[in-house]
């Protein structure tokens, strides 16, 4: 069993008149948990993050789909997630499967892959998925118990912008000082919402709804965090692989709200009964930039704007004075004094 993939989901359904297609397997678990302990997410609460579906065709089965992950936009048209998430050898499906990944912001994909395969409003096709060379699925083989260096951290590039949200703030190297244990945390995910589940059964709507709950952090490594503990601590589990940990800052800049963490795997044995463990965001900020600008080179990405980078949290700008223009785009820091006349 990969202690990853018990975070990761696939609940799949073939439409053509060979039959339905069977479920796959991914580790021991090929359904999703979601936020255990949590709420149903409300339009407009968590904007910038949704859930990673697979549409393709077997030519044994016929059309399926799959919700697999979540994820969440940072830019307009780049999606962070884990790196086994978008990991062929972590899918597992059969040889010659044809698919693509899409993205979609819906709150609610539970008939998606169990009764059609059209895709759920608010979805964008993944032109291509880039994920840390370093990360091997292998890694997980012999189980894992505690924090570790897996360095599962995935970027992926959607075939258009996305321009009715704004992208999540991801946290600086500069924010590392507000990991703190204890610090209170909202988690993010899709997918069945207790710890007792079936792993080959169950109705196809106990997954696929996004649902929120605050949480905390209660282990902090170098690579990563261990977010939850045990109930009545909201906790991650299956589904919730690639999906946000924010943390509100209070140093007056903004968005407060940053994302610090993808969800990656089970902290032990124990499985989903002690919160989940998240990659670290401010580790690899520095990774996830380069292929954002590497990506504006090759030219596949629709949004360069600033050249690609990603932003950073803002200082609040004087007030603006009468009849002129001021403020700041979630994209451009505020300008700094020039030393003339509008020096502060």
């Amino acid at each position: 069993m990969h202690r990853l993939t018990k975070l990761f989901v696939a609940t799949v359904l073939g439409t053509t008149a060979c039959g339905e297609l069977p479920e796959i397997a991914v580790g021991q678990s090929n359904r999703a948990q979601a936020i255990i302990g949590g709420t149903p997410a409300t339009v407009g609460e968590f904007p910038a993050v949704g859930t990673l579906l697979i549409k393709g065709y077997d030519e044994w089965f016929g059309e399926f789909g799959m919700s697999i992950c979540t994820g969440t936009l940072v830019a307009p048209d780049t999606v962070l997630l884990a790196a086994h998430c978008v990991d062929t050898d972590t899918l597992g499906l059969p040889p010659g499967t044809e698919f693509d990944f899409y993205f979609s912001f819906a709150l609610d994909v539970t008939d998606f892959g169990s009764s059609s395969v059209d895709l759920p409003p608010l979805t964008t096709r993944i032109d291509r998925a880039v994920k840390h060379p370093s990360f091997d699925i292998g890694a997980f083989d012999n189980g894992v118990t505690g924090l570790g260096d897996f360095k599962d951290i995935a970027v992926a590039f959607l075939d258009s912008a996305v321009t009715d949200r704004a992208p999540a703030m991801v946290m600086e190297p500069d924010d590392s000082s507000g990991l703190v244990l204890d610090a209170e945390v909202l988690i993010v995910g899709y997918g069945i919402r207790t710890a007792d589940y079936d792993p080959y059964g169950g109705n196809p709507d106990d997954a696929g709804i996004q649902y929120r709950a605050v949480s905390r952090i209660n282990e902090i490594g170098p690579y990563e965090l261990q977010i939850g503990d045990y109930a009545p601590v909201p906790q991650k589990c299956h589904g919730d692989s690639g999906g946000p940990t924010f943390l509100a800052y209070t140093d007056g800049k903004t968005p407060a709200q940053r994302l610090i963490g993808v969800t990656s795997h089970a902290y032990d044995e124990t499985d989903c009964n002690r919160g989940g463990v998240d990659t670290r965001v401010d580790v690899w900020r520095e990774w996830i930039e380069t292929q954002l600008t590497t990506a504006c080179t090759n030219g596949w990405r629709i949004d360069c704007t600033n050249g690609g980078v990603l932003p950073v949290p803002t200082a609040p700008r004087p007030p603006t004075p009468p009849g002129g223009t001021g403020g700041t785009s979630y994209y451009t820091p505020a300008e700094p004094d020039d030393g003339g006349c509008n020096a502060t």
